[in-house]
């Protein structure tokens, strides 16, 4: 593998991707729909999620909390209001501190927190309220103190929101229109235009010629999906860990793209397979759309355990113990995907040589 021919086959996708018209589509289609779907539901570029804070006792809010990043923070001295903002929906969550943590004193045992929750906040934001709250207890005792959060849902019943039900399908569609459409879409064109052939005889070899068209859709997948997940304010309180994902996610696809490209010889062709796969993998997204639908059929496929951990860190606030179990078996299905391009490539190589 020479990282230099891959590096001059990749620039030389990246100068002609913007001409294609598959490179356009791959781009700009997930962010159209979201942008519109953002409008449509009113949840484009959305306002931080607020917290309301009450210390017990009457103590003095500490100066630290009304600092959070990303979150408005406002200060009561009355239960009765906080409540009734919250059940209002003037804030996502409202929370009363000890007044022992309040002064910056270590309570005796575990740590007793009110929570209050509007019922109809987005998942995400109080996943972000949650992070934030446990970040600034454990930097003011010092440690992780043992935690009991009692949450008590007010104002309208919970449910999730449009927004929320719509993203992960967004996202799939993000990550497999840049990372799988892109490295097959170019494999065949090299194929239509009969320069594939022409590259194998020169320096390059058929895996250099993969590799680059692999990370030209992995790039793109991963701009396209950050991109949804800031315009719709749902990148979630671990941005790196977030990225990790979403960047095993655009090898996956890529590794779809490329069997794809290699058992197809023309564009009709790739867009009837895409017809009928891309329902199949596009499937764990309508689990989350129609939250009726058993979970256990998204299971069954693949891209589910890419979309989950998304959901889990965006929406749910999970960290890596949340998703390690997906993450595994995301990385398991990577392998086995590896395997199988291996075995047809040095096909195609016998085929072509």
């Amino acid at each position: 593998m020479n990282p230099r021919l891959v590096g001059v086959i990749l620039g030389k996708d990246v100068v002609r991707g913007p001409k294609n018209f598959l490179f356009i589509w791959a781009v700009l289609a997930p962010l159209l729909i979201s942008f519109v779907f953002s409008f449509a539901v009113g949840s484009f570029l959305s306002d931080e999620p607020t917290l309301g804070v009450m210390a017990e006792g009457g103590a003095r809010l500490p100066e630290r909390i009304e600092k959070l990043e990303g979150v408005k923070v406002k200060d009561y001295t009355s239960l009765e209001d906080l409540k009734s903002s919250v059940e209002r929906g003037s804030l996502d969550m409202g929370v009363v501190l000890p007044e022992s943590l309040a002064e910056g004193r270590s309570p005796e045992g575990s740590l007793a927190i009110a929570t209050f929750v509007w019922g109809s906040s987005p998942a995400s934001d109080r996943a972000i309220l949650k992070s934030s709250l446990v970040d600034w207890i454990q930097r003011v005792l010092g440690g992780e103190p043992p935690l009991e959060v009692e949450f008590v849902t007010l104002g309208e019943s919970e449910f999730t929101p449009w927004k929320e039900r719509f993203l992960p399908f967004i996202v799939l569609m993000a990550v497999f229109l840049g990372g799988a459409f892109l490295p097959a879409g170019g494999l065949i064109e090299e194929k239509e235009r009969g320069t594939l052939k022409a590259l194998i005889t020169s320096p390059a070899t058929l895996p250099e010629i993969m590799v680059a068209k692999a990370t030209m859709g992995v790039v793109v997948s991963l701009f396209v999906a950050v991109m949804i997940l800031l315009l719709n304010g749902a990148f979630g309180a671990q941005p790196l860990l977030l990225i990790l994902v979403l960047g095993l996610g655009g090898i996956m696809a890529s590794e779809f793209g490329l069997i794809s490209g290699l058992l197809v010889n023309d564009i009709t062709s790739l867009l009837a397979l895409w017809k009928a796969g891309g329902i199949f993998l596009f499937a764990p997204g309508f689990v989350y759309l129609f939250p009726a639908i058993p979970k256990w059929i998204g299971k069954i496929i693949p891209t589910y355990y890419y979309i989950s951990p998304v959901v889990k860190i965006t929406q749910e606030g999970g960290s890596w113990g949340a998703i390690s179990a997906s993450i595994y078996v995301l990385l398991g299905i990577i392998v086995g995907l590896f395997l199988l391009l291996l075995g047809l490539v040095r096909k195609t190589e016998g085929r072509l040589a």
